[in-house]
């Protein structure tokens, strides 16, 4: 390789400065928004720092519009302050996320669901298998399914929120 040539330093207190030093303390922030020296240029790191938390602000209202928008939450504004509610429908979506989000056993353990749902509750049983299926569980009978997620407790928290936990029980098990 021909040696390099020898650069003329910068002035300490010049823009040139100024940018390389903001470029280089900000580099982990250039590499999550790609190198674009015009729009460094033209706004400065932190200016650019501001644009994406107003971006990442926006982000925020909409979905937290869509959650209303399905009633997941209740927003109200009082004397300034917004104040965020989980609704009925929210909480359960909310453990059926926290079911299919359930880590693997690294053991022999599984989760086991047994149910006996009424015949006048047939809804509500067609609904649990879907449910379980979904969930990764695999059905050893109609009405006793199995699986190596560990998802007992967001299971129980679930069908207690939906008031068939009498019908339902969950264990944790053992393979043999």
């Amino acid at each position: 390789m021909p040696p390099q040539k020898q650069t003329k330093a910068l002035v300490q207190s010049s823009r040139s400065a100024e940018l390389l030093t903001e470029l280089v303390d900000d580099l982990d922030l250039i590499l999550t928004f790609g190198y674009r020296p015009v729009a460094v240029m033209k706004y400065g790191m932190s200016g650019i720092r501001e644009m994406r938390h107003a971006r990442q602000r926006r982000k925020e209202r909409e979905t937290l519009r869509r959650l209303k928008e399905k009633k997941l939450i209740e927003i109200e504004k009082r004397a300034g302050e917004v104040y965020v509610a989980l609704t009925e429908v929210g909480a359960m979506e909310y453990l059926r996320l926290k079911v299919l989000d359930s880590d693997l056993y690294e053991d022999d353990r599984a989760c086991l669901v047994v149910f006996d749902i009424p015949e006048t509750k047939r809804k509500l049983r067609k609904t649990l298998r879907h449910f379980l299926r979904y969930a990764g569980f695999i059905p050893i009978q109609k009405s006793v399914w199995i699986s190596k997620f560990n998802a007992g407790e967001a299971i129980s928290k679930l069908l207690s929120t939906k008031g068939s936990k009498h019908w339902v029980r969950v264990y944790e098990v053992r393979e043999q």
